[in-house]
């Protein structure tokens, strides 16, 4: 059950964005992708929190990684698969959901081109879009997972991630709407999340060891 109310709000997360596009031309007559772009932004890093929270609380119940710690295997190589299968879910849902707003876009203005016509994606909306909400994500991944362990129970780490992850629509928001350059504005803030996720890694990744990990499991 868990796992089928998990792929109903990725589906979820994957439609909102073409949903709230479609729905506010439909009311105010108006197209801004930003809204599609503020709504990924927010929603999307809910994908690897969800999937970090539940690996790390299956290992907890039922001692998966212990099975995994006994192998020759180095610790560093494993924690970068772990993360990665979060990274390529999320990866795929960005794609998907853009494609999707894309494609409803397009649809709209076939339908009422006296309306709106057909536009795509700006460069600085690409950047917020794709390399921006992945790394976000990564980010609220690094976040979940540390909570995760650090708090009584996974889920407790995953509630207090989901109420984080509001924060990084922030600098989003003000990027698209106070920046007075929105392509430079986006290229800086994807800098600064590039040096913040490395820290993280490197900080994570140093830290981590069999002892530590037994423990916690």
């Amino acid at each position: 059950m868990t796992l089928k109310r998990m792929l109903l709000s990725f589906g979820f997360l994957c439609f909102s964005p073409v949903a709230m596009v479609c729905l506010l031309l439909y009311f105010t007559g108006t197209l801004d992708l930003s809204y599609a772009v503020l709504l990924t932004v927010l929603m999307i890093p809910r994908v690897p929190i969800n999937l970090m929270a539940y690996s790390i609380g299956g290992e907890k119940v039922y001692k998966t990684g212990e099975a995994l710690l006994s192998t020759p295997l180095k610790i560093r190589p494993v924690f970068l698969a772990k993360c990665m299968i979060p990274v390529l879910v999320t990866a795929v849902m960005l794609t998907l959901s853009s494609l999707l707003t894309l494609a409803g876009v397009t649809i709209a203005a076939l339908i009422s081109p006296e309306l709106v016509s057909i536009q795509g994606y700006t460069a600085a909306q690409l950047i917020l879009l794709f390399p921006v909400s992945l790394l976000s994500s990564i980010a609220m991944m690094f976040i979940a997972a540390i909570l995760a362990l650090r708090l009584r129970t996974p889920r407790q780490g995953l509630y207090a991630t989901s109420l984080l992850s509001v924060l990084f629509v922030f600098p989003v928001l003000a990027i698209i709407y106070l920046a007075p350059n929105m392509l430079m504005g986006s290229l800086i803030y994807l800098a600064v999340l590039v040096i913040g996720n490395l820290i993280c890694f490197k900080r994570i990744s140093d830290n981590i060891t069999r002892p530590q990990l037994m423990s916690r499991l």
